[in-house]
C-alpha cells in the first residue's frame, strides 16, 4: 500500500497540471471514443463496441491519443463466451473446485459418479486458490448448475447444526489457510463471489454449502478468478454437467 506521502509526491509530480485535453482511442482505425476533458474529476468515460462492427479475421490494433496537458487514463477489455467447453486455465494464479456430499446419511449414496446428487441432498463445495506469489485485488467467480442453490447459514430459517457442522469441518481444513486469505463474500441466486484486497504466496481454501433442488442435468460454467486491475493474471476450471436424479 501508499503511504499518504508517496502518494502526494506522485501527484506532485505526475499530476501537477491541470487537466485540459483531448482523448481519443480507436481501434482497428475506428475511432471508438473521442472526448473532451478538463479539470479534475472521477467521472469514467465508457464504450462498448461488438465484434460484429469489426472485419472477420482480422487483426484489430488499438490507438491511444491525447491532445493537451493532463495525463489520460485508458483501459481496454475483451469480453467473450467460448463455443466450445472451458478448459482448465493457469495464466499466474489457479483454481480448483471440489463438491462432495456432506451429511452422512447422503454419503451412504453409490459416489461413483462425483457430479451426481439426489434431491435436497447437500452439497459442500471447496474452492482452492494457489497463487506463487502475492496477489492484490482478486475476485473468484464461482457460478453454480440452476440445479443447486448455495445455502446462507447465518439465516434463522438454515439448521443451526448444519452451521455448526460447516464451521467445525473448516477448523479441520486449517493446513490449507493462509494469513491474507479472502476477506468478504456474496452468497447469490446463481453463484457466490469471493474478494480479497491481498492473497499471500500459497493455497487459499474457501467452503461453502449447496442442497440440490431441482431433477435435471444442468451445466456448470469454469470457475474464474482473476486480479481486478490485472486481468491478464487469471484461471478457471473446466466446465463440467451436474445431475441431481
Amino acid at each position: 500500500h501508499l503511504s499518504p506521502a508517496a502518494l502526494e509526491e506522485f501527484y506532485k509530480k505526475f499530476e501537477s497540471e491541470e487537466p485540459k485535453f483531448k482523448g481519443e482511442i480507436l481501434v482497428a482505425g475506428q475511432t471508438i471514443l473521442s472526448k473532451m476533458f478538463e479539470g479534475r474529476s472521477l467521472r469514467i468515460e465508457k464504450v462498448t463496441k461488438e465484434f460484429s462492427s469489426f472485419e472477420r479475421g482480422k487483426e484489430l490494433p488499438v490507438q491511444m491519443k491525447k491532445d493537451g496537458p493532463g495525463i489520460m487514463y485508458a483501459g481496454l477489455r475483451m469480453a467473450y463466451f467460448p463455443k466450445e467447453e472451458a478448459k482448465v486455465r493457469d495464466e499466474g494464479i489457479a483454481v480448483l473446485k471440489t463438491m462432495e456430499l456432506f451429511n452422512n446419511e447422503d454419503r451412504k449414496r453409490d459416489e461413483t459418479d462425483r457430479w451426481s446428487f439426489a434431491p435436497g441432498a447437500i452439497v459442500k463445495v471447496t474452492l482452492r486458490v494457489v497463487t506463487p506469489q502475492q496477489r492484490n485485488f482478486v475476485v473468484v467467480d464461482d457460478p453454480l448448475p440452476a440445479g443447486l442453490e448455495a445455502i446462507n447459514t447465518s439465516l434463522q430459517t438454515e439448521s443451526s447444526e448444519t452451521a455448526r457442522m460447516l464451521a467445525n469441518d473448516q477448523s479441520q481444513q486449517n493446513e490449507f489457510r493462509w494469513w491474507g486469505s479472502f476477506n468478504y463474500h456474496e452468497l447469490r441466486d446463481d453463484r457466490v463471489l469471493l474478494f480479497a484486497d491481498e492473497l499471500a504466496a500459497g493455497v487459499h481454501t474457501y467452503t461453502y454449502l449447496a442442497r440440490a433442488t431441482t431433477f435435471g442435468k444442468f451445466e456448470m460454467p469454469a470457475t474464474y478468478t482473476e486480479t481486478m486491475y490485472e486481468p491478464e493474471v487469471f484461471g478457471q476450471t473446466s466446465s463440467v454437467q451436474v445431475e441431481v436424479k
